[in-house]
């Protein structure tokens, strides 16, 4: 996979491995962004030896016969679709989906369309990292949510007293003001929207801190996705909802 986009490549590595399939330095088939062409040249030049799949933005579909008589394989639109995934690089590689006898398998589901299981629900994502806040902000949009961000302690507290939130994503570690101070001053005024912790490690200690600071939860970067529904449905639940005991 080839691409200048940090948040690209993540996205088409997720597809590719949830489809079955491995990424690695070397293989049969490449996966290359339109974004990663050299300064002065309209095409990404196609790689000599293996197939190649380029990647494109919806507004650049003009492109796709352009690279088509160059040489390449085939084509993908950002942001990727599971499925399409699948599809393309199969047919690129020259492999075939076996047919089993059966009822017809469920429609894939198409990752481009926002889910609604959480929808309306308000979120203030506090990330100081824009590939972390892009990544996590992405997953909260497709599950419905309306998510506001902030780059720091400070802009937390300050957006917690124009708007309400129905949860907040904290960051453990940011210049200046941390999640856990964040989280002090925000209950010290008597606000008790709840906050989840988002933290590179797992250890007993870190989730010790945040609930000690007054967080009410702790999720590991990178987030997963079914950790942060099931977050999201712990947490959201109702105003009145009670504290999960913590053993």
């Amino acid at each position: 996979v080839v691409s200048p986009d940090p948040f690209v490549r993540a996205a088409a590595v997720a597809q590719i491995e949830a489809s079955g399939g491995r990424v690695a330095a070397k293989a049969p088939v490449m996966l290359i962004d339109h974004a990663a062409r050299p300064a002065g040249q309209g095409l990404v030049p196609r790689p000599a030896g293996g197939r190649a799949i380029v990647l494109l933005k919806p507004s650049e579909r003009d492109l796709i016969a352009r690279y088509r008589s160059a040489g390449f394989h085939g084509y993908l639109i950002k942001p990727l679709r599971r499925a399409s995934v699948a599809e393309r690089v199969l047919a690129a590689s020259g492999a075939q989906l076996t047919m089993q006898p059966g009822p017809p398998p469920p429609p894939p589901e198409d990752d481009r369309v926002a889910l609604t299981r959480f929808s309306g629900i308000r979120v203030l994502l506090v990330e100081d990292n824009p590939v972390g806040a892009l990544l996590a902000s992405t997953l909260l949009k497709r599950e419905g949510c309306a998510v506001e961000t902030a780059a720091s302690g400070h802009e937390a507290l300050d957006a917690l007293k124009r708007a309400r939130y129905d949860l907040v994503f904290m960051d453990m570690r940011m210049p200046g003001m941390d999640g856990c101070a964040a989280a002090r001053a925000i209950r010290a005024r008597g606000d008790e929207t709840p906050i989840v912790a988002l933290t590179a490690n797992a250890f007993a200690e870190d989730r010790r801190a945040c609930l000690e600071a007054g967080m009410d939860d702790h999720l590991v970067k990178p987030l997963e996705l079914e950790a942060l529904r099931a977050s999201l449905a712990r947490w959201t639940k109702s105003a009145d909802r009670a504290k999960v005991a913590v053993a």
